[in-house]
């Protein structure tokens, strides 16, 4: 039986500024005014020079897995559907200084880490019977769809015993969701001795 729940990830509205010019200077100045400079690029435009509001931006980065998020950038006379391909942060700080957007559309195929999210370890019986559960695999790289893309591929351990393990091909993932690793890997198990093993053992040791 297959296992595993998917949740799909929402997009993400944010407005945008068209970035008149280019520099160091007008860079510093988008920053002061509390804006993060950024780049769309691919699709149906060559290139799109915006700035995003700082805070905007930030709350969305510091919730993690920036680059699995399908943004909605709202400018004056369109909307832009991307993905961040790469955000540039302070080498100390790591407070973001500025985004690169990938534009996609309906025929686009993205590459994305989905994060696993598991569930139910205190109701696991291997866990329970002194097991200790084992993350192979916290994310992993998929193929999708923009609008696809999961925002973590939850992993439900309710029946996992010491001993056993749940593979990739366990999991249901969405329509059109396809690891990038094809090989059957490993994404949680349970390690220990089982009671069996235990008892066998008891049984075999010697008596004073």
């Amino acid at each position: 039986m297959k296992r595993g729940l998917r949740y799909m990830a929402e997009s993400i509205k944010m407005k945008a500024e068209l970035k008149e010019k280019n520099g160091k200077g007008t860079t510093r100045a988008l920053r002061r005014e509390g804006r993060i400079p950024a780049i769309i690029y691919g699709g149906s435009h060559k290139e799109v020079m915006i700035s995003l509001a700082q805070n905007e931006f930030i709350k969305e980065y510091n919730k993690g897995n920036i680059q699995a998020k399908l943004f909605e950038i709202e400018l004056a006379n369109e909307t832009i559907t991307a993905i961040p391909k790469i955000v540039q942060v302070h080498p100390v700080t790591d407070f973001p200084l500025h985004a690169d957007f990938q534009e996609v559309s309906k025929d686009t195929t993205v590459k994305v880490s989905v994060h696993v999210k598991v569930i139910n370890e205190e109701k696991s019986p291997g866990v329970k019977r002194g097991g200790v559960l084992n993350v192979a695999t916290r994310s992993f790289l998929v193929y999708c769809h923009p609008t696809n893309i999961p925002e973590h591929i939850v992993v439900d351990v309710i029946n996992l015993e010491i001993g056993k393990n749940i593979h990739i091909n366990d999991l249901e993932l969405p329509q059109g969701v396809v690891p990038l690793d094809q090989s059957n890997f490993v994404v949680v198990s349970v390690s220990g001795r089982s009671e069996s093993t235990e008892e066998t053992s008891a049984a075999e040791a010697p008596t004073a």
